[in-house]
């Protein structure tokens, strides 16, 4: 169960931003009056799975794991 939160973390992480970063692109398109084109709709879908692969195989940490790293530290001072 603890794998799976890691991993919808993970996915978050990425998944949300890029979707946000997606619609505003896309309602900026519409504006224009232009559309989305298939290729750019796949190869940005293909950027976001790699962000995600690249989280899941190096591990990058979170706000989190750096709030709690500093909050063991003592927060070096700062408090």
């Amino acid at each position: 169960m603890k794998e799976i939160i890691l991993l919808a973390c993970e996915l978050l992480s990425v998944g949300i931003p890029f979707l946000l970063a997606f619609v505003f692109y896309a309602h900026r398109q519409k504006k224009r009056g232009a559309c989305l084109k298939t290729n750019t709709t796949i190869l940005v879908v293909i950027l976001a799975l790699y962000a995600t692969a690249v989280y899941h195989v190096t591990g990058a940490g979170t706000l989190h794991d750096a709030l709690r790293y500093r909050l063991a530290q003592g927060w070096g001072g700062m408090v």
